[in-house]
């Protein structure tokens, strides 16, 4: 079950393109960050576009499935 989730989830992020664009948007700036790259350690905006990126994220369906599979 969870091996399906996850291919249909590689297909959604495919047919995504604003998540395309953050993940993006957010390589190019953990290139220009220095030291750890965990998110505590982020300048605040490269925690906004995490922030925003993973909102996205949570608007797919198979995603929003996976959190429910995971949770206790």
């Amino acid at each position: 079950m969870i091996r399906q989730l996850t291919q249909e989830m590689a297909q959604s992020l495919c047919a995504a393109p604003e998540i395309e664009q953050k993940m993006e948007q957010l390589v190019g700036q953990l290139e220009t960050v220095k030291g750890k790259k965990s998110y505590g350690y982020l300048p605040e905006s490269v925690k906004k576009t995490v922030d925003e990126a993973v909102d996205k994220l949570e608007e797919l369906l198979v995603v929003l499935s996976l959190i429910h599979i995971s949770e206790p």
